[in-house]
């Protein structure tokens, strides 16, 4: 229901769901955005360029861009301008806690990217609450709308 009311509403925002490992969280996410335009990233222990590989391959696909495909970005600033008109996109990370372990940076490079590059709706799916914290400390700079699944 709270996902559901939260699409409906015009505009960007960053939702978080977060709670212990086996849930359901993922799939929970998955069923709900199957089909809406949507980008769902699963980020994995490898190093942040191929985090970046991987997740450029997988917006090149979806835009049908095949230079960003193969060609990828070299900066997370790169994504988010990219993204910038892209028009209506959820983007999903899963597994957050592995992007920030392959680059420290990230938990100060999201809300920059948020703010500067236009406010996308995102979607955060994660178990690690302390990890999550360091992007929704300042709820009122990202907008954010932390709820627990299962």
């Amino acid at each position: 229901a709270f996902l559901n009311r939260q699409f409906q509403e015009p505009g960007a925002q960053f939702i978080v769901v977060y709670s212990k490992r086996h849930v359901g969280k993922t799939e929970l996410v998955k069923q709900f955005f199957a089909d809406k335009p949507h980008l769902y990233f699963f980020a994995d222990q490898t190093s942040a360029l191929d985090q970046l590989k991987t997740l450029s391959a997988k917006i090149g696909e979806y835009h049908r861009h095949a230079f960003v495909a193969q060609r990828g970005f070299g900066t997370w600033e790169q994504v988010f301008a990219y993204l910038k008109d892209k028009g209506r996109l959820i983007w999903v990370i899963d597994e957050f806690p592995y992007l920030v372990a392959a680059d420290p940076a990230i938990p100060s490079l999201f809300p920059k990217g948020w703010d500067e590059y236009g406010r996308r709706r995102s979607v955060v799916s994660d178990r690690s609450l302390n990890t999550i914290a360091s992007l929704v400390i300042r709820p009122t700079r990202l907008g954010s709308y932390p709820c627990q699944a299962g």
